[in-house]
């Protein structure tokens, strides 16, 4: 029978998973196989097979579609991960009512929104949020997602590279990693066009990097360290055109005094 096949499968893919450093190169053919096998099973209703074997069939495709979204985070591979999350959301929500509750789904649900986030997919991100109730957003897994967006948009970017220490699952850290990645850049970013120098242990606390691994980033911008201090190297002088501010000035104050005469 097509269920003890994938059994048997999913029993070695999870031996192989499950050690110590998961072995990709052996997991993915077995969860290929896996996959073929799963043609066999009758998992869209109208369901003319018996209940309890339905149920077996279905249970068995979740399972093989959570570790699957797991298998690819740890080969890096955002495709796959997006592909295999969009798969086994439908066990969560259509076939709720016949599954008891998994224990993956909720480490699921929240590496989604973490997937959002460390995208930028902020209109993608809100739409998740409004198809889960207020009690599930409350959930660990959830929730902290949701305070890391809140931390981006109010711009506290120094809370979020701390929030990078801990995270309430392993396979967080990818995406964590991802968005501390982009945040580190926009603070050095920023840094770099408000001042000419900055002192080299302030610039260690605000960008959360310990002083080695701030003078290879220093490096890969160029950045002259000396002194105590890292230089940004800016020009003297833009030597662009720069934004006509007092023209700008003028015309709007002329502006505002013909609607004062108009009115």
């Amino acid at each position: 029978m097509a269920e003890k096949e994938v059994e048997k499968l999913l029993a070695e893919f999870k031996k192989h998973f499950n050690a110590k450093t998961p072995d990709v190169a052996k997991c993915k053919p077995i969860l290929s196989k896996m996959k073929i096998s799963m043609i066999n099973f009758q998992l869209t209703p109208p369901f003319t097979l018996d209940e309890n074997i339905v149920k077996k069939q279905l249970l068995l495709a979740r399972e093989t579609l959570e570790l699957a979204t797991f298998l690819s985070l740890v080969d890096k591979d955002e495709a796959a991960f997006e592909r295999h999350l969009n798969q086994v959301k439908t066990y969560y929500t259509d076939y709720a009512h016949l599954l008891p509750s998994s224990e993956r789904k909720w480490p699921i649900m929240g590496l989604q929104l973490m997937f959002l986030l460390s995208d930028n997919r902020i209109a993608d991100f809100h739409t998740e949020l409004e198809l889960m109730s207020l009690d599930d957003q409350k959930n660990l897994y959830v929730a902290y997602p949701i305070d890391l967006e809140k931390r981006l948009m109010e711009g506290s970017y120094n809370k979020v590279l701390a929030a990078g220490k801990s995270y309430p699952h392993p396979y967080y850290q990818y995406f964590m990693e991802k968005l501390v990645f982009t945040v580190r850049d926009k603070l050095a970013d920023c840094t770099q066009a408000a001042y000419s120098s900055f002192p080299v242990a302030e610039l260690s606390s605000l960008l959360n990097l310990p002083k080695k691994e701030l003078a290879a980033f220093c490096k890969d911008r160029d950045w002259d360290v000396s002194g105590g201090k890292v230089n940004f190297g800016h020009a003297e002088e833009d030597k662009q055109d720069g934004v006509p501010s007092f023209r700008l000035i003028t015309e709007s104050l002329e502006y505002a005094t013909e609607l004062e005469r108009i009115v």
